[in-house]
């Protein structure tokens, strides 16, 4: 339990620090041309899952620094979504190459992330709510 907390405590202090990273790596390439549109690009909404679960891995990688385990997971992740690696890298950069909408699918990150946390939270609250309760009416007895 405590590692699912830790998780999520450090997620909410990992998402700020990308975001800012995001924008100011935005802010260096808003002076480009437009990019490319890759062939194989994925679709916005897919996109945002798997940034979703890219985050999660990264959280997973500060919590427990087993590169092995954090690699596994993304090689599953894009494996699940049938995404080469190539293709993620090569949306996500066609993605940044347009600041305005790739902070909207920040946002919506951070929301998804957000609802994802309090779900989490709410669930270790009534877990230790109920092992409370448990545990009363055993000295109870």
């Amino acid at each position: 339990m405590r590692n699912i907390k830790l998780l999520f405590d450090l997620s909410t202090e990992t998402v700020p620090f990308m975001l800012i990273l995001i924008v100011m790596v935005l802010t260096g390439c808003s002076g480009q041309h437009k990019p490319e549109k890759p062939k194989d690009l994925i679709p916005e909404d897919t996109y945002i899952d798997l940034l979703v679960e890219m985050q999660n891995i990264e959280s997973y990688r500060n919590a427990e620094p087993d590169s092995v385990n954090a690699d596994s997971l993304k090689t599953a992740v894009l494996n699940r979504y049938s995404v080469s690696d190539s293709q993620f890298l090569a949306t996500h950069k066609y993605y940044q190459m347009q600041p305005d909408r790739h902070l909207v699918q920040i946002d919506s990150v951070i929301s998804r992330l957000d609802r994802e946390e309090l779900r989490i939270r709410a669930f270790i609250d009534s877990t230790q709510s109920a092992r409370q309760k448990r545990d009363s009416l055993k000295s109870k007895e």
